[in-house]
């Protein structure tokens, strides 16, 4: 879309999960971020160009570092551009510091680059700000890239007007994004492959929806279109596979639908009523975790208001945590490692009530239950180590490792892996530590030592 016939493409209402920080103010201006240093970067880490102007610009990153300062000069020539693809897949890459001489800094500079988390730059850059994993062009409030590698929600400050091609392709863990009304333009592909989506509002005054903005988001469940939306992609959505849409009778998609069109590898479910599209972060937690409910709704008559109740399954007493508010955003603790309901009711203005029920699974926390064939044994047999664990979320993985009582480096038998059954042969008769980590799909770790003798 070129930027003379620029049309207000799309404002999302999603889901609320834990709001990141930003680094504007409430009317858009920048309040800055604090830069953090990382390790000096070797100038023959990175390929480079000649520009016309006797600059330079950055072609490719070439080294490994986790932190890397992008240098100001090479060979007494000022860096002025990073190109396309010049850190694309350095997965270990956690933090960049671009100095001020860079003006420009292209589409896919940072793609895949999924253990990111800080752009730095100082704050007498001209050309740019960054907020964290976010980078925005000073001048043109343009966001650039934003390689989100956590679970939750990122707030667009407003006075952004432009999402570029693919910013938050394959950001799996993103689960809400907040966009203001002063977005203008989303590129091609901007979600493309966000499977965490879930529920998304576009209100009126959009007109299109781009090809391969949100293909691939699995997870989407509910997406509720205006009928100021006049131009959709075949590709739009392709890949939502749970996807169900809401709009007017009479409207666009609702006449595109009915023509028989249909978005690639989708079949379609078209609904026209007042709707609860509520959604909750998760449907099962870790005890000490928290849920957060999203409530929403469509074709109502608004303003809205929420409410909230939850209870034990085996309970029939339901617990209020909101009577109707225009909150739309609310936690829950539970107390018990149980199953849980929930309901969310959502009034309009004219009193009447939509309720959607949910069920979550809490569990215990993970404990590491592994044990070992001996506690004793003698030179040259061996020791099996079984894997077990229970509480935590999903399928377990395994690590364990070994050393002599008397040293202090740890030889590892077995990195995390589903394997859960290890043998170790100690080579000397001495007294040995075994430890067995076990992993849960949410990444947290249990422990578990023992102590082991083996004799001639």
């Amino acid at each position: 879309m070129k930027k003379s016939i620029l049309r207000k493409i799309i404002t999302l209402s999603l889901v609320a999960v834990t709001l990141c920080s930003t680094g504007f103010s409430a009317v858009g201006q920048f309040v800055g971020t604090d830069i953090s240093v990382g390790a000096a970067t070797d100038n023959n880490d990175f390929v480079y160009s000649m520009n016309d102007d006797n600059t330079l610009t950055l072609t490719y990153y070439t080294g490994n570092g986790r932190d890397v300062i992008v240098p100001a000069t090479i060979e007494n020539k000022k860096v002025t551009k990073i190109d396309s693809y010049t850190f694309s897949n350095h997965t270990s890459l956690t933090s960049v510091t671009i100095p001020d001489t860079v003006t420009e800094i292209a589409d896919f500079s940072f793609r895949y680059c999924y253990g990111l988390k800080n752009i730095n730059v100082s704050p007498n850059n001209k050309h740019y700000l960054s907020d964290g994993g976010i980078l925005f062009n000073k001048n043109q409030t343009v966001l650039l890239v934003c390689p989100i590698n956590k679970r939750g929600t990122y707030t667009i400050p407003d006075g952004v007007t432009e999402i570029h091609t693919s910013a938050f392709e394959n950001c799996e863990y993103l689960e809400n994004i907040i966009i203001p009304n002063s977005v203008k333009e989303i590129g091609f592909g901007a979600f493309d492959c966000c499977s965490g989506l879930k529920s998304m509002i576009i209100p009126d005054g959009v007109e299109a929806i781009q090809g391969d903005t949100f293909r691939h988001c699995e997870s989407m469940e509910s997406l509720f279109i205006p009928d100021s939306v006049t131009s959709l992609d075949h590709w739009s959505f392709g890949g939502c596979l749970c996807l169900t849409i809401y709009g007017k009778k009479g409207s666009y998609i609702d006449t595109y639908l009915k023509e028989g069109n249909t978005f690639a590898y989708w079949d379609t479910k078209f609904v026209s009523t007042y709707s609860n599209i509520s959604t909750i972060s998760t449907n099962e937690i870790v005890l000490g975790g928290t849920i957060t409910v999203n409530a929403k709704a469509v074709l109502g008559n608004a303003d809205y208001t929420y409410a909230v109740y939850y209870k034990k399954q085996a309970d029939t007493k339901w617990t209020t945590k909101q009577n109707f508010s225009i909150n739309d955003t609310v936690k829950i603790k539970p107390a018990k490692a149980v199953d849980y309901d929930i309901c969310v009711k959502v009034k309009d203005s004219k009193g009447k009530i939509v309720k959607k029920y949910f069920t979550v699974k809490v569990n215990n926390k993970l404990e590491n239950k592994s044990t070992i064939s001996a506690a004793t044994i003698k030179k040259g047999k061996t020791i099996t180590v079984n894997g077990s664990a229970t509480g935590g979320m999903g399928d377990y993985t395994y690590a364990v490792y070994y050393k002599q009582k008397s040293q202090t480096k740890w030889t590892t038998k077995q990195d995390f892996g589903y394997n859960e059954v290890v043998a170790v042969k100690p080579a000397q008769a001495t007294d040995y530590d075994i430890c067995i980590k076990v992993k849960d799909q949410n990444g947290t770790i249990s422990k578990k030592y023992f102590d082991v003798t083996v004799t001639k």
